[in-house]
C-alpha cells in the first residue's frame, strides 16, 4: 500500500464530487479504467492542479490552482458530461473528506489508477476459476496457474487495452480468458470454461 505521508492542502482550493465510479466486476472498489481518462482531462484544465478518486468510486477530489475562477466550474461541466460522468458537489462532508484526502494513501491520481484496474483483473480471474472449480477438479498447482494467467490476461485488457464500451469489453476479455484457457485445459474441463465465460465477467447473483 502506498504510503504518502499528510498531503499539503489548502481545504478552500479543493472540491469535493460525489460521482459513480465503482468497477462493473469489483464493486467496492474504483473503476481505474473509467477514471483514468476522466481524472486526466480534470487536470488537463488550466484551474485544477490534482484530480483524485477515492478507492470505492463513490468520492471525485480537485485542488483548484489559486485563480480558479467561475469559467473553471464551467470547464468541469464540459469534462463531465464529456465522460457522462455526473460530478455532484458534496455536502456537509466536505471536511472530512479533505482530511481524509490528506491524510490516506486510498486515493489515486490518473498514473495510479491502474492499481485498481489490476485489483479488478485478479477479482475476475478468481470469480471464473471459482465458477469452474465448481464443475471440473483441480489440483492447487493448476488453479494457482489459471488464476495468475487469467489476471495477467484481464489487466492486459482493462489497461493496456481499453475500451469504454461495455459490450466491446465483455467480449474481449471473454477471449483472452478462452485463450489462457486454452493454454491450460483440455477437454471437458475447456468445454466447461467456455460455458463459464459466456457468463460474463461480472458477479452473477450470489457471487461476490
Amino acid at each position: 500500500m502506498r504510503k504518502p505521508g499528510r498531503r499539503t492542502l489548502n481545504p478552500s482550493r479543493v472540491s469535493v464530487f460525489e460521482v459513480r465510479l465503482q468497477c462493473e466486476a469489483a464493486p467496492e472498489i474504483g473503476c481505474g479504467l473509467k477514471a483514468k481518462p476522466l481524472l486526466q482531462d480534470l487536470e488537463r484544465l488550466p484551474g485544477i492542479e490534482q484530480a483524485w478518486l477515492n478507492r470505492t468510486g463513490n468520492r471525485l477530489a480537485i485542488v483548484k490552482v489559486a485563480q480558479f475562477d467561475e469559467a473553471g466550474d464551467e470547464s468541469l461541466g464540459e469534462v463531465s458530461r464529456k465522460h457522462r460522468i455526473a460530478l455532484r458537489p458534496l455536502g456537509s462532508d466536505v471536511p472530512m473528506a479533505v482530511d481524509h484526502l490528506a491524510d490516506s494513501s486510498l486515493w489515486y491520481r490518473a498514473d495510479d489508477v491502474d492499481q485498481l484496474s489490476s485489483e479488478e483483473a485478479r477479482v475476475i480471474a478468481m470469480r471464473l476459476v471459482k465458477r469452474l472449480r465448481h464443475r471440473v477438479q483441480l489440483n492447487d498447482s493448476q488453479e494457482k496457474k489459471l488464476v495468475r494467467s487469467m489476471e495477467v490476461a484481464c489487466a492486459n485488457q482493462l489497461i493496456r487495452n481499453p475500451t469504454q464500451s461495455a459490450v466491446d469489453r465483455k467480449r474481449r476479455i471473454a477471449q483472452a480468458v478462452l485463450k489462457v484457457a486454452n493454454e491450460h485445459l483440455k477437454g471437458a474441463a475447456l468445454a466447461v470454461f467456455a460455458e463459464v465465460a459466456q457468463r460474463g465477467h461480472r458477479p452473477l447473483p450470489g457471487e461476490q
